[in-house]
C-alpha cells in the first residue's frame, strides 16, 4: 500500500516532506500516521473518502487503479497496520509478463508521475509502447536499480525490493515481450 501512496502522493506540490498539503505527509508509514488523524483506520475518513472519489491524486495526475484503491481499502480494514505483504508477495520470476506483472507494477510505482498528461521529466511510461524506449536505452533498468550516474527511481523513495527489480529484470532479459 505504501509504494502507492509514495509514487502517486509524496511529490512536490502534494504530500512530501516539504510540501505536506493539508498537514499529510505519505513519504513513510511513520509520516502516514503521524500526520492524518486516527481516523485514517476507517473506510468512513475523509482519507479514504478522497481516494475512493476520485478526489485524489488531483488532476492532472492519474487516478488510481480498480486495483491500487482495493489495497489501499484492505489495508484500512486490517487495521493501517505497519506490515508487509510476504503471505501473499512471493518471488515468483518464472512467468513474468507485461500484462501480469509488468504493467502493475508501473501502475503502483511509476505513473504517478510518469502517464500521459504529467511527464515528470519528459517521461511516460504509460502503456507498452511508450515504455520501449526507455528499456531498450537502458534507462529505465538503471534508474530502478539505483545506477550511478542517473536519477534514482522511484524518486524520493526507498529502492523498489531486490524481488521486485529482478521480475522486471527478467522480463527485460527475456526480450520484453508485450504479452
Amino acid at each position: 500500500m505504501l509504494p502507492i501512496l509514495q509514487t502517486n502522493c509524496a511529490k512536490s506540490g502534494c504530500h512530501d516532506a516539504n510540501t505536506h498539503e493539508e498537514g499529510i505527509v505519505t513519504t513513510s508509514y511513520q509520516t502516514l500516521i503521524s500526520t492524518t488523524s486516527v481516523e485514517t483506520r476507517f473506510l468512513n475518513s475523509s482519507f479514504w473518502k478522497t481516494i475512493n472519489d476520485n478526489s485524489m491524486p488531483p488532476s492532472p495526475n492519474p487516478d488510481l487503479t480498480a486495483q491500487q484503491k482495493a489495497l489501499i481499502k484492505v489495508w484500512i480494514q486490517q487495521g493501517s497496520k505497519n506490515t508487509t505483504c510476504s503471505h501473499v508477495c512471493t518471488c515468483d520470476s518464472t512467468n513474468v509478463t507485461f500484462a501480469a506483472v509488468v504493467n502493475p507494477m508501473i501502475q503502483t510505482y511509476c505513473l504517478g508521475c510518469h502517464t500521459t498528461g504529467a511527464e515528470q521529466g519528459g517521461v511516460n511510461l504509460n502503456g507498452y509502447n511508450n515504455m520501449m524506449p526507455y528499456i531498450n536505452n537502458g534507462k529505465f533498468m538503471s534508474s530502478i536499480k539505483h545506477d550511478v550516474g542517473v536519477v534514482a527511481m522511484p524518486y524520493g523513495t526507498q529502492k523498489l525490493s531486490d524481488c521486485t527489480i529482478g521480475k522486471l529484470q527478467h522480463w527485460v532479459d527475456a526480450g520484453a515481450a508485450n504479452n
